[in-house]
């Protein structure tokens, strides 16, 4: 019997509705129904507690498909959740101060696309980010979650940089190609690599994190690249525009070091479900 099918039926034994289950277990209604429904599976803390108050044992009531199921259902970062919120919420600053900028600069280049794309980019990533924060406190972000978030992250970017191409085309082949080799070198190949992460990792029941860790290392090299090489940008320490972009590396920075850990923790998991199914 699956996870959803026993919790209700243990429910039902004590003659239970959801919202009592769930007040005894200091849980909302809407999880027990998404843990009946198998849309979300407990915590290990709530795992724990219903097994107590029902009287029996964690693996009478998880099956081996559950232990199979459960790290890619249930939030991944369970056992660390305030290292989630505060890398989440440092994003969601980082990227009100880029809005708050953009908007500063608005103010004399109206007209200008590249400040208005720039402004709606960040007010879909503050949007994005904020969304994040708030599957963390609903526990609520899982595998397939992290890994969209990723894509999603680093899509606008890729977007940006083939406008510029489109932009420029026509204006000979020099400024072409070396537009062509910068979104290449800075924007597609750490897409296609963190993509790669999303649909073979992520988004798989798979334990194998190399890919993760090796498209990180590639991506925030690139990130990190024109901050130690001021002939890059001619950027200036007192430069409104090296302020912006050190935001632009710090935000792809944090979320690299999430995605590791979460590719970490969620390998662990996975991992120990096979050991669970073995045994």
């Amino acid at each position: 019997m699956n996870l959803g099918k026993k919790i209700r039926e243990l429910r039902q034994e004590k003659g239970l509705t959801q919202q009592e289950l769930a007040d005894i277990l200091f849980v909302t209604r809407s999880a027990i129904s998404n843990y009946e429904m198998e849309k979300r599976y407990p915590d290990l803390n709530t795992l724990k507690a219903m097994a107590d108050y029902f009287g029996i044992s964690v693996d009478e009531i998880l099956s081996d498909e559950d232990y199979q199921r459960q790290p890619e259902v249930s939030e991944v970062l369970e056992e660390y959740p305030m290292l989630e919120l505060v890398l989440y919420g440092i994003l969601l600053i980082v990227y009100l101060l880029k809005l708050i900028m953009d908007l500063s600069i608005a103010k004399h280049f109206l007209s200008d696309p590249y400040v208005i794309l720039s402004s709606v980019e960040d007010i879909a990533f503050l949007l994005l980010f904020s969304y994040c924060i708030y599957a963390s406190v609903h526990k609520v972000m899982d595998a397939r979650l992290i890994g969209t978030v990723l894509v999603i992250r680093l899509l606008p970017e890729t977007l940006w940089h083939l406008y510029n191409i489109l932009l420029y085309y026509g204006s000979g082949y020099g400024v072409l190609s070396g537009l062509i080799t910068e979104s290449v070198r800075d924007f597609l190949l750490p897409l296609f690599l963190m993509t790669a992460c999303s649909l073979f990792f992520f988004q798989k029941q798979n334990t194998n994190s190399g890919l993760v860790y090796l498209s990180v290392i590639l991506s925030a090299g690139l990130s990190l690249y024109p901050l130690f090489n001021r002939n890059y940008y001619n950027w200036s320490l007192y430069n409104e525009q090296y302020v912006y972009n050190v935001l632009s590396v710090l935000s792809s920075c944090i979320l690299y070091l999430l995605v590791v850990f979460q590719a970490f923790v969620l390998r662990k998991k996975r991992m120990q479900s096979k050991r669970n199914t073995a045994s």
